[in-house]
């Protein structure tokens, strides 16, 4: 395997900070559970021990990536980061479901029996400093090594979104956590018991969406769903760029996202005979033009008189 190049370099580094800093937040989530007897704080620990594994998984596949195709992998690598961040989304919600059964359960045990775990407040207000802390040092190393490995990094830019989303709900929950003793005497007083349940079903109602839609849009990937019609506006104009001098006519243009890459097959009418050259140096050029607009970019182009329209009744 050839040498890493510096934004390799930069993207291990980051991924294995973030990997760590994942570890060290879970074990502090889980301590501060302990001590505080916060059902949230536990939750928030499992996300975090989630986080780790993925970022222990994702360093490896952020190599595998940057992989040429292979007797193995014949169109390249990069569906494993769609498969990555597919796989990790679900993951969380299977830990967002276990939080509501367990919140659900707790209530119902409190109406039925009175039974409720007394929360420790001032060890909240510690784990939730500490954490704001971590999670602002662990966003501005994902988010800097992202940029300065120009913003393609499917897997980087998990890590910034996930370092930034447990610092608004650890504030968010943390914040609501400790409001609850100045309930008492209120009209809401009702509350304080059941407060912590309260928060775990509405911190995972938030994941339940968050991570659902994550979970859709890597799965799209992984079934080749088309691009945005932004993306795909932008690779028909530097196609057409390319073959505005040459005979015939470009037929049709599709454009899926792979994790960080995407594929791009160009149908190509030449209307006129084309060497096995001519194809090679017009694909380089396709891939230069569209590299430029998109990023990196893997293209086929297909001489075809129809493109995907196969209905066409006269074709053999």
């Amino acid at each position: 395997m050839p040498d890493p190049t510096e934004t390799e370099r930069l993207e291990q580094r980051a991924l294995t900070i973030s990997m760590w800093g994942s570890l060290l937040a879970a074990l502090l989530a889980i301590i501060a559970a302990w001590l505080s007897q916060a059902q949230v704080i536990l939750l928030d620990g499992l996300f975090s021990l989630v986080d780790f594994v993925a970022a222990l998984i994702g360093a490896r596949i952020s190599i595998d990536v940057h992989r040429g195709p292979d007797r193995r992998r014949p169109f390249g690598y990069a569906a494993q980061e769609s498969a990555f961040t597919t796989f990790r989304s679900l993951s969380l919600l299977a830990i967002v479901v276990f939080g509501l059964i367990t919140a659900v359960r707790d209530i119902f045990d409190y109406v039925a029996n009175g039974t409720t775990a007394t929360l420790d407040f001032r060890v909240i207000l510690v784990y939730v400093l500490l954490l704001l802390a971590l999670c602002g040092w662990l966003f501005q190393v994902s988010r800097s090594a992202w940029i300065r490995t120009g913003r393609q990094s499917e897997i980087l830019k998990l890590e910034t979104d996930v370092a930034l989303l447990a610092g608004v709900t650890t504030a968010a929950y943390g914040a609501a956590l400790l409001l609850l003793p100045f309930l008492d005497g209120t009209p809401l007083a009702f509350l304080v018991p059941i407060g912590d349940p309260l928060i775990v079903i509405l911190v995972s109602l938030f994941m339940l969406w968050k991570y659902g839609r994550d979970f859709r849009a890597g799965l799209a990937q992984l079934l080749g769903a088309t691009a945005n019609p932004q993306e795909i506006r932008a690779a028909t104009r530097a196609v057409r760029g390319i073959f505005e001098d040459s005979p015939g006519e470009v037929i049709d243009v599709a454009l899926v996202r792979m994790g960080r890459r995407f594929d791009a097959v160009v149908f190509f009418d030449p209307e006129a005979p084309i060497t096995a050259r001519e194809v090679d140096s017009l694909t380089l050029s396709l891939e230069e033009a569209l590299n430029d607009v998109l990023g990196p970019v893997e293209v086929y182009l297909v001489l075809s008189e129809y493109g995907r329209a196969w209905g066409q009744p006269d074709v053999p």
